[in-house]
């Protein structure tokens, strides 16, 4: 989860430098920015969630 809690940092750092960048054309693209470390930070949890869930077996139950 330390990957995703960085991610989620850089995208914060990414969309405060939008709002006070002057120049548009930049400030598109540090918010493009920040939604791809959110779109990471997002997957990492999600892989990090798969990989702590107890795996099924074919009949249903639950492997420990």
């Amino acid at each position: 989860m330390l990957r995703s809690g960085y991610l989620r940092q850089q995208a914060e750092t990414c969309l405060k430098l939008s709002q006070r960048c002057s120049n548009k054309a930049t400030a598109a693209e540090l918010r493009v920015m920040a939604a791809e470390f959110f779109s990471k930070a997002v997957e990492a949890e999600n892989e990090w969630l798969a990989a702590s869930q107890p795996a099924a077996c074919e009949d249903g139950a639950q492997r420990s």
